[in-house]
C-alpha cells in the first residue's frame, strides 16, 4: 500500500490526545502478531487482510469506539467478504473508500456511502 495513503490513513483515524492507549495506530497485514497487544488497547487499524482470524484479533484489541480500516485484497476489491467477516465480529460498518490503482483511474480515492436500510433490504 502507497506509504502516503498510510500516512494520511493514520491522521484522519488517529486522536489529537490519546491517553491510556498503548497503540494509537497498528498497521496490520497477514501474520500480523495481535498478541503484543491487551484486549481493547488499540484506538485505530489499519488491516491489510481479509482473514477472518484477523479482523477477530482486531476486534478483541480495539478499544470501544476504536476505528477498523481494512483494506480488501486485489481479488476481491469491493471488500465484501471482510465485511461480511467484520460485520460477523461485532464491527458496525459505516463506510466505504475506494482507491482506485490504475492509471486510468487517476489514482483517486472514490468514496462510496454505505447502503441505506432500503437499499439493503432491496437486495
Amino acid at each position: 500500500m502507497n506509504t502516503e495513503l498510510v500516512t494520511y490513513l493514520e491522521q484522519l483515524i488517529t486522536p489529537g490526545e490519546a491517553q491510556g492507549v498503548e497503540g494509537v495506530f497498528v498497521h496490520a497485514r497477514l501474520g500480523y502478531d495481535w498478541g503484543q497487544h491487551l484486549d481493547g488497547s488499540v484506538h485505530g487499524i489499519l488491516l491489510e487482510t481479509t482473514d477472518n482470524q484477523d479482523i477477530a484479533q482486531a476486534h478483541r484489541v480495539l478499544r470501544p469506539g476504536g476505528h477498523l480500516l481494512l483494506v480488501s485484497p486485489p481479488e476481491q476489491p469491493t471488500g465484501h467478504t471482510g465485511v461480511c467477516w467484520a460485520e460477523d465480529y461485532g464491527f458496525e460498518v459505516r463506510d466505504a473508500i475506494m482507491v482506485a490503482d490504475s492509471i486510468e483511474d487517476g489514482d483517486r480515492m472514490h468514496y462510496v456511502a454505505k447502503a441505506s436500510r432500503s437499499e439493503k433490504e432491496a437486495g
